[in-house]
């Protein structure tokens, strides 16, 4: 079981229900989004998730897509960015020869 906070479409409030596990649900229409619980939040599978910015595992993420053929790069310090895959034509062609 867990605390659930569930978000009442018929009158537009929260319906709150509770127990002592120490879990957090938050819901809306009864469809689960949220659980918290001790280290571990866990998204139900109709979320999207959205953010303006992510550092997850200590790596902070680019906050837009890439353009066509470039490649994430980290500057070893934990931040990702896109940018030229660093192997020229030259390079690929004389790598392909070499390894098959």
């Amino acid at each position: 079981m867990a605390t659930t906070i569930n978000a009442d479409t018929s009158t537009g409030g929260a319906i709150v229900t509770g127990d002592t596990s120490g879990i957090l649900g938050l819901q809306a229409a009864g469809t689960t989004l949220v659980t918290i619980g001790g280290k571990t939040v866990a998204l139900g599978t109709a979320v999207g998730l959205t953010a303006d910015s992510a550092t997850l595992g200590g790596l902070s993420y680019p906050t837009s897509d890439g353009s066509n053929g470039q490649a994430i790069l980290t500057n070893g310090s934990g931040t990702l960015t896109f940018g030229a895959a660093g192997i020229s034509t030259g390079k690929a062609i004389a790598m392909a020869i070499v390894f098959g």
